[in-house]
């Protein structure tokens, strides 16, 4: 039939600017005036006039009326473009409601529409940025120019947008981007990657079945995920098994870039890529924030189901409590075990205080924190099950900057690196004396970057999506900033510098070489109860990646894969369907000429 939408109900800016930012220096006020949107010229900020306004108070000798005139004139300036960005995001819900009622994109002249629903988004997005990047410069530029003159008052940025509607509204038009990205994706079209390109370099593509969230932040959750509740008799409990002589210790490691790693001397955690398993190339569970991957690594689930999406730790309908750590699912299949946490940071103990019986949580840093996890490896009556967590290098990295040429950055891995070969040493004299099998892994959260090395577009959407984790946390209320004033960040869940991680294994117990594929973080826990001997509780999300390969396995692997093959009979598998029937997720490795579609997010989409 003949779709078509009401012209008058679209939004004013239907064409994309010119965004090839050019790496060659170009002012800001010629680069505003290039990759503005040509209908929306005279809703920006008005860069030009503020800096007449500079130019003036620093003729003048400076003055409070000055100061005052300039302060005047941005917020007005700001409170203009907010209204516009008001106006023009509830004209584009309209029509995006209007799209979305007609149908998905399978007929040509429903891709239309839908392409037009993307750049519309695009648009706001992008206007979001340009006035914010306008804000930061022309304050930097007040402070620089006038400072020292009579009547200076140093002016910051967040007194002028941190209420503004571009972005106090900016958790509305995420969703709106992931109801967009999310009935593409449904759609079931095989073009469905082409098509995710409608909504040009600032959307991120979401996972099939999942929500996502945007560039420019992850404040607001509502409607991310597949599900608004968790029930908790939908989770099976872990078969029984006597774990034995079995032990398994997880180091976790903040903040600790692979990169950064590899180029550190660090001898004791290369000595488990010549001794044992390792991946460079793992992936956080879509936010590399530490609450968030934290969560998913100690309990094997995603974001999507636990709901942590920010370090406030705001569990969806108390997810948590129905949703156990690693630790509990090992006390579930043997009351016998005891577990134990060591650790400096609270956040650490939200997660893990109701399922350790031993918690050492007063270190004030990881060097009490290497003693007290040694002291508890000495004792006749050690837990079975241990997970300490260190905190040194991500403080490095927020203070100096999360980069392999940053000298204290990489000082502080090589610092945790010699507390690892402490407590390795203890872990072997262990099983010399009480003849114990241990697996030791470690495993990080989150990379990061410097702030000076991110290109503006870049650092102007990190810090809007910054704003809105503070303001959507209250943060600002209580004086916190959280990451807007320093040098290392991340939180960018397209950067690769953010979202890979490593995973490194020591036993023997564990298959020796190279993980791969590269493991997520939620293959952590359940790689944990493999190294016990208790079996994998089916709400996990992961798998355990140290399962035994013999030939004989691969082959009773590759008949129960090829035996859950659609009815159709077209060869294809759903991913999530072969994770869950087979101990791996690694069907390629069987030889089977299938072609697998993958649901994960494709986290390479760049900015």
């Amino acid at each position: 039939g003949d779709r078509r939408l009401s012209a008058s109900r679209q939004p004013s800016g239907a064409s994309l600017p010119a965004r090839c930012v050019s790496t060659a220096a170009m002012k800001f006020a010629k680069r505003l005036t290039r990759d503005r949107i040509p209908e929306w010229a005279t809703k920006y900020v008005s860069y030009k006039q503020l800096k007449k306004l500079i130019k003036a108070a620093v003729e003048a000798g400076g003055g409070e009326q000055h100061v005052a005139a300039f302060a005047d004139a941005l917020r007005a300036e700001v409170d203009r473009a907010g209204s516009f960005f008001h106006e023009e995001l509830a004209a584009c819900v309209q029509f995006v409601d209007e799209v979305q009622a007609v149908g998905g994109p399978e007929q040509h002249g429903d891709r239309i529409a839908w392409q037009k629903a993307g750049h519309l988004v695009s648009n706001l997005r992008w206007f979001v940025v340009l006035n914010f990047t306008a804000v930061r410069k022309i304050v930097k530029k007040f402070n620089k120019k006038v400072a020292g003159l009579p009547g200076f008052k140093e002016l910051s940025p967040l007194d002028f947008v941190s209420d503004a509607p571009f972005v106090r509204e900016t958790p509305q038009l995420q969703r709106l981007s992931r109801e967009l990205q999310g009935h593409i994706e449904n759609s079931g079209q095989e073009d469905s990657v082409n098509l995710a390109h409608m909504f040009g370099n600032m959307l991120r593509p979401a996972a099939q079945g999942e929500g996502g969230e945007s560039l420019l932040g992850s404040g607001s959750v509502e409607g991310f995920g597949p599900a608004d509740t968790i029930r908790s008799e939908t989770i099976a409990p872990a078969r029984q098994r006597k774990v034995g002589n079995r032990r398994v210790l997880l180091l976790a490691l903040d903040g600790m870039r692979p990169d950064a790693l590899l180029l550190a001397s660090s001898p004791n955690l290369k000595k488990f890529v010549t001794e044992g398993a390792y991946s460079f190339h793992a992936t956080c569970d879509y936010i590399p924030v530490s609450a968030p991957s934290w969560t998913s690594i100690f309990t094997g689930v995603k974001c999507s189901t636990h709901g942590v999406f920010d370090n406030t730790f705001n569990f969806r309908n108390n997810a948590l409590e129905q949703l156990p750590t690693f630790l509990r699912v090992l006390k579930n299949a043997d009351p016998s075990i005891r577990t134990a946490a060591v650790y400096a940071w609270d956040g650490i103990g939200k997660l893990l205080n109701m399922d350790a019986d031993v918690l050492a949580h007063e270190p004030s840093d990881d060097k009490e924190v290497s003693r007290r996890l040694r002291d508890l490896l000495e004792d006749d009556d050690c837990p079975e099950a241990i997970v300490a967590y260190f905190e040194e290098v991500d403080i490095a990295g927020h203070n100096f900057g999360f980069s392999p040429s940053t000298k204290e950055y990489i000082e502080a891995i090589d610092r945790v690196d010699a507390h690892v070969g402490k407590i390795m040493a203890a872990v072997h004299e262990r099983e010399n004396q009480h003849g114990e099998v241990w697996t030791v892994i470690c495993t990080t959260d989150h990379g990061g970057s410097c702030r000076r090395d991110m290109p503006a577009p870049m650092r102007a959407a990190f810090d809007i999506e910054e704003m809105v984790r503070c303001h959507e946390a209250r943060q600002f209320e209580k004086g916190a900033t959280g990451q807007l004033l320093l040098e290392g960040v991340h939180g960018l869940h397209h950067v690769p510098q953010h979202y890979q991680t490593f995973v490194l294994a020591r036993g023997s117990l564990v298959r020796c070489g190279e993980i791969m594929p590269h493991p997520l973080s939620v293959d952590v826990a359940p790689s944990c109860l493999g190294a016990m001997g208790v079996s994998i509780p089916e709400h996990m999300d992961g798998s355990d990646l140290f399962a035994d390969y013999s030939d004989d396995t691969e082959e009773a692997r590759a008949r129960e894969l090829l035996s859950h093959l659609d009815s159709a009979g077209n060869g294809e598998l759903n991913a999530e369907d072969v994770a869950r029937r087979a101990s791996s997720r690694r069907p390629q490795l069987l030889h089977l000429h299938l072609r697998v579609r993958s649901t994960r997010p494709r986290l390479s989409q760049r900015l």
